[in-house]
């Protein structure tokens, strides 16, 4: 992996405040925004329909989307619902509703979605917004590009359509929704992609892929795998235009829950994440945006934990890694604990400022 010069960490706050209404979802007004689409009567929900057995009482004769509904209603958050499911190990009805939290955050591009109708609202819709504005002020030409990793811990592609649209002037032909085939995951997608974007926690545009070419002999391929905890590892990881239509179970992202444990392909999110990691000790400027601080001795996210220990040891030696936040609380922690160097800003304000330009 090339040596980056500027290293840029975003979280839930820099999507969330990447446009005004309707905003992007929160943690805290997540399991509302998916409730929302799960009540809608577009053709991909009418499989939702169908009985399924779980072990819940409650609702142990209600559709999949009765199911989910119910959940949803009485749940005190996304991420509350998620770890409950996962504590009572019902990993099925869990991929489920990551799976709807994907289709969600789907923008809406022709012609994939007919007459570009949004999943919910307009909240993820093509249009030019704060991470738009960001780019075309910091990464103005391809060296600054080329010299850049952007990590981001969201599982939506608000950071990757920017890119298209600032230097790309996507959608272009072939392109469409999640889909950018200029950005470099790093998860062995092939082609001449050439901004880097990491995304440790996975994103809403990767699913193993259940179809495999038939070998030499005629005999099937096998495409997936199990580990012993029973989650599945896909030979093939895609990268699609939308996860509508595609298998639950095959989404690649880490559940949001305490642990951010994978929902499939573990040892690819951690191959991510030590990228990540790498990337942030080559770095001699680091901005940090939207991120919430994890309180101390924290399981809830330990990837995060150890970045960010890794990036107040930079700041031991020398690099200046600035932290984004307009919470006072965040701030503080930000300066007493890691001794980041702190702009007590939204995401907007803070690009409509001077001190976003790297010094």
């Amino acid at each position: 992996m090339k040596t980056r010069r500027r290293v840029v960490l975003f979280g839930a706050g820099a999507s969330a405040g990447a446009r005004s209404a309707p905003r992007p979802p929160l943690g805290n007004d997540l399991h509302e925004y998916v409730a929302r689409y799960l009540g809608k009567k577009f053709p991909e929900l009418r499989e939702w329909d169908s009985y399924d057995v779980t072990t819940d009482p409650v609702t142990a004769s209600h559709s999949v989307r009765n199911k989910l509904k119910h959940l949803l209603a009485n749940a005190q958050s996304f991420e509350h619902l998620a770890d409950r499911l996962a504590d009572c190990h019902e990993q099925d009805l869990l991929a489920k509703l990551n799976f709807l939290m994907a289709c969600a955050m789907t923008p809406p591009i022709f012609p994939l979605i007919p007459h570009d109708e949004p999943r919910v609202n307009d909240a993820f819709i093509e249009q030019h917004d704060v991470y738009d504005a960001f780019l075309e002020k910091n990464f103005a030409t391809s060296e600054e590009r080329s010299n850049a990793s952007f990590i981001t811990l969201n599982y939506d592609c608000l950071l990757e359509r920017a890119i298209c649209r600032t230097f790309f002037k996507g959608p272009q032909d072939g392109e469409s929704q999640c889909l950018c085939r200029h950005v470099k995951y790093c998860i062995g997608e092939k082609g001449l992609q050439s901004i880097e974007v990491l995304k440790p926690h996975g994103s809403i545009n990767w699913v193993g892929n259940l179809v495999g070419s038939d070998n030499e002999d005629g005999t099937i391929p096998i495409t997936v795998n199990f580990e012993p905890n029973g989650r599945p590892i896909y030979t093939q990881v895609d990268i699609v235009p939308s996860p509508i239509g595609r298998d639950p179970d095959g989404l690649i992202i880490a559940t949001y829950a305490p642990g951010k444990k994978p929902q499939a392909n573990s040892e690819l999110l951690f191959t991510i994440q030590e990228n990540a990691k790498s990337c942030a000790r080559e770095a001699v400027f680091v901005e940090i945006i939207g991120i919430h601080l994890p309180p101390e001795n924290s399981n809830d996210d330990p990837f995060l934990c150890e970045l960010l220990e890794l990036m107040a040891d930079k700041v031991k030696a020398g690099c200046r890694v600035i932290y984004v936040n307009p919470d006072e609380n965040e701030i503080k922690r930000a300066q007493d604990y890691y001794h980041f160097e702190t702009a007590k800003k939204t995401f907007r304000d803070y690009v409509e400022s001077a001190s976003c330009v790297m010094r």
